[in-house]
């Protein structure tokens, strides 16, 4: 499984020419102008953690959302060390990072993906396969930063049944474009 550190430490690999802390204000910089508009949708225990739905808005527009749920194996608060698997129909993670999680054991709800996604490797657009996430993904984990316990976001959701997340689905005129 992968770990937000993996994540952290992935960050510089191959990106000599960024300085780590430029990647995470601009991360910090998307999180701070959409974090009104996060809607946390569900939350439940699950095993030794906490399973968390939330549809984030797009960058470009912003009547769109993107459906990002995230596995925390901690009920408490997260931190670094926090094993993590996630699901995300936003494009920009599906192309450079789903395989990279399905490998790992860490894509959540894989079978919404395409089977290209978990069988060919991102070599255009993660060609050394890091580990990382999208800003859509870093808003997410941000958002959970402000919580002390992790365990309290299942009682909010107790009476409500588990959300169905939309699959990622391509054209067939992206899939040449960006499978290619």
């Amino acid at each position: 499984m992968i770990t937000l550190r993996n994540i952290i430490s992935n960050l510089s690999h191959g990106q000599s020419s960024i300085k780590v802390s430029v990647i995470l204000d601009d991360l910090n910089r998307y999180y701070n102008s959409i974090k009104d508009s996060i809607r946390l949708t569900y939350a439940k225990q699950l095993g030794s953690g906490m399973i968390i739905y939330f549809k984030i808005p797009s960058e470009k527009d912003k009547t769109k959302f993107y459906d990002i749920c995230v596995y925390a194996g901690t009920k408490d608060k997260i931190n670094l060390d926090t094993q993590i698997k996630i699901y995300s129909n936003s494009p920009h993670f599906a192309f450079n990072f789903a395989y990279v999680y399905y490998k790992e054991g860490a894509l959540l709800f894989s079978e919404l993906y395409p089977s290209e996604f978990k069988t060919l490797e991102p070599v255009k657009k993660n060609p050394n396969l890091n580990k990382g996430f999208d800003k859509h993904s870093y808003a997410c984990f941000k958002y959970l930063t402000q919580y002390k316990n992790l365990s309290e976001l299942s009682d909010e959701f107790k009476d409500q049944s588990e959300p169905t997340l939309k699959p990622f689905q391509l054209t067939k005129e992206e899939k040449e474009v960006k499978l290619g």
